[in-house]
């Protein structure tokens, strides 16, 4: 399928290489992949567009800014 494809490439090992990339994820639930990010807003938009927008692979994103960590293990 087309998801073994994708979590058994190179890419997530590429994601994990990005600048200001700290972990990825395989979750359960509706989601393929989860990518935690230390980037400031203003340059969350290039991340997007020119890092994982290059791989051609991931069709879509969806982005969550965390306002505030309590206990996180940074």
């Amino acid at each position: 399928s087309y998801l073994t494809q994708f979590l058994n490439c190179s890419n997530i090992v590429s994601i994990a290489g990005l600048p200001n990339v700290k972990s990825v994820s395989m979750p359960t639930g509706r989601f393929d992949i989860l990518v935690e990010v230390f980037i400031e807003p203003h340059h969350l938009i290039t991340f997007l567009t020119e890092q994982l927008g290059n791989i051609e692979e991931i069709s879509s994103t969806e982005s969550l800014v965390t306002i505030k960590n309590i206990n996180k293990w940074v």
